[in-house]
């Protein structure tokens, strides 16, 4: 009698257990993801004070909650990833007249996290797109939602949190 009870509860969970991962599955390769809120509009405006910087270590920082913990980012622009030379050449071997905009590009730790390591751009509209390591708890990507999902609402969350963990 037991054995029939421990079976059929075995049963259940092995069914309702991918059931709930799903859920939270994006595709294949992304297991679990969360919303994640912040302001953007504020996060746009200290990316725009920070390209305008006369100092190159202007400290834009990012507070979010997402993965059950809370994340404080400092960043400060990448002045290291593209060369001072940097030529973007066309198909047909020829210069670009206007070299591209590298402001964007970030790196910085989660506040109060040694060895963390943030990287990654802040968007148009103040997106923040990147990867974040923590030796803690593991890896996680910030993306724009709507890479995955139909377009949605202007009050929905912009972005969203994955863990590779």
């Amino acid at each position: 009698m037991f054995g029939a009870f421990l079976i059929k509860h075995v049963l259940f969970l092995s069914i309702l257990i991918p059931l709930i991962e799903s859920v939270t599955r994006l595709n294949q390769y992304i297991r679990h993801y969360e919303p994640v809120h912040y302001d953007t509009g504020d996060l746009k405006r200290s990316h725009a004070r920070a390209k305008r910087s006369v100092t190159r270590n202007h400290v834009l920082d990012l507070r979010f909650e997402a993965h059950g913990r809370h994340f404080a980012l400092r960043m400060r622009r990448d002045l290291g990833v593209f060369s001072d030379n940097l030529e973007v050449i066309d198909s047909r071997g020829k210069p670009f007249e206007t070299q591209p905009d590298t402001s964007h590009v970030y790196h910085g730790h989660i506040v109060g996290e040694p060895d963390s390591y943030v990287f990654g751009s802040i968007l148009d509209g103040g997106h923040f797109e990147g990867k974040i390591i923590s030796p803690k708890s593991g890896n996680y990507y910030v993306e724009k939602a709507a890479r995955y999902f139909r377009p949605l609402p202007s009050n929905s969350s912009s972005s969203s949190s994955s863990s590779s963990s």
